[in-house]
């Protein structure tokens, strides 16, 4: 009787285990998604865009990276393997939140003179490089990717 309890036990105890390695490996799947999806990003966008002010995919993957725990290294990943202007940015905030030594670094990679689209909630615009490098070092450029309306907050 007491074995039937201690099998049960163990069986709860691997289907934990199980259960907790499934939901990491989903958590790593989703960082390399967002990673992904920011390294090919053509623009930078603020949190909510257009005029129904629909929430970025941009925006949002940047901040779950931004919250988790291998947010510089990720960041540093970003930074190496973005393939437009735009994911180096968002790569640069990142950092520049994280480590300003790092993002110091790799702001002396990016030529300045290039541009850079960015739809702006509702508005575009391109700008050169140096100008969205003004919005990181102010803070801007974070505060715009974080910003929630009054209503969901």
């Amino acid at each position: 009787m007491s074995s039937i309890k201690i099998n049960r036990y163990f069986i709860f105890l691997l289907s934990c285990l199980f259960s907790l390695v499934g939901s990491q490996a989903d958590e790593i799947k989703s960082m390399k998604d967002d990673i992904c999806l920011l390294a090919d990003a053509s623009r930078i966008e603020s949190s909510r865009i257009y005029e129904s002010g629909e929430p970025s995919l941009l925006t949002s993957s940047f901040n779950k990276i931004l919250k988790s725990k291998s947010a510089k290294e990720d960041f540093e990943k970003l930074y190496k393997n973005g393939k437009t202007n735009a994911a180096r940015l968002y790569a640069l905030t990142g950092l520049h939140h994280i480590d300003n030594n790092l993002y110091r670094e790799y702001v002396q990679h990016m030529d300045l003179e290039s541009k850079v689209e960015r739809i702006w909630f509702c508005g575009t615009d391109v700008l050169k490089v140096s100008d969205m490098l003004n919005l990181i070092e102010t803070g801007k450029m974070l505060e715009t990717f974080q910003w929630v309306p009054k209503s969901e907050k």
